[in-house]
């Protein structure tokens, strides 16, 4: 067996991970490719019982998905996935991993990791371990506009998070979101956005007006299971 593989980049392949068929596996003769990895949920505790889906894909449009393996995360939030690496798969297309959780309970966009940075020549015979993958609680913002009658040309608020890169959210973290986006209109607008729980969540409120965009940015944290009121103006 090889040395093992340091922790490696998060993909940003945007993958909803709930509701994945189940696809036969493949078998591991000898040789075997290992993917390890954890689960975490809001306050870092270990994510148990989440199924984990290693798949390979060409990158093609309509390219089906070829599953590999498939495993499930113990009671600390660890999982392992062993698979063989075909061929075909040695030099081209990429491996994913898909994180399926219960979409009522979690806030599950874009669960999908991937064991090879590079998006190709996965190698036999390895051991990759993965950094910690964080999959927060869901929450909730009912968002209220008061004054859309006086938007000029386009106003969006959009709310980013960080769980699918890293455990410290930074304004420029590409993570999981919401984007809400409003044209003119007569009277308050009002609607509720699933957000991740328990986790910093930055509101940029972009307004467009005379071709010019400007945006502010704020911060929100919102405990899982709650919906918090929020009003943003034109």
């Amino acid at each position: 067996m090889r040395a093992p593989y340091p922790a490696l980049a998060f993909a940003s392949t945007l993958l909803l991970a709930v509701g994945c068929t189940k696809a036969k596996l493949e078998d591991c003769p000898g040789r075997c490719t290992l993917v390890t990895g954890q689960l975490l949920t809001s306050g870092l505790q270990p994510l148990a019982e989440a199924t984990v889906t290693a798949t390979w894909s060409t990158g093609y449009l309509f390219n089906l998905p070829r599953t590999k393996a498939r495993g499930t995360t113990d009671a600390t939030g660890h999982y392992q996935v062993r698979f063989y690496v075909n061929d075909d798969e040695l030099h081209a297309g990429h491996f994913t991993l898909t994180y399926e959780v219960n979409p009522a309970r979690y806030y599950a966009i874009a669960n999908t990791d991937s064991p090879d940075p590079s998006r190709a020549d996965l190698k036999r015979d390895t051991t990759y371990r993965l950094a910690p993958y964080l999959i927060p609680r869901k929450a909730f913002v009912q968002l209220t506009v008061p004054n859309p009658e006086q938007i000029q040309q386009y106003f969006s608020v959009d709310f980013t998070s960080a769980q699918m890169r890293t455990l410290t959210t930074t304004k420029n973290t590409l993570g999981g979101g919401a984007s809400v986006g409003l044209a003119r209109q007569n009277g308050p607008f009002t609607t509720v956005v699933e957000i991740a729980g328990d986790q910093q969540v930055y509101v940029r409120a972009t307004r467009s007006q005379n071709l010019v965009h400007t945006s502010t940015v704020d911060s929100i944290v919102v405990p899982a299971g709650t919906t918090r009121a929020l009003t943003v103006r034109y």
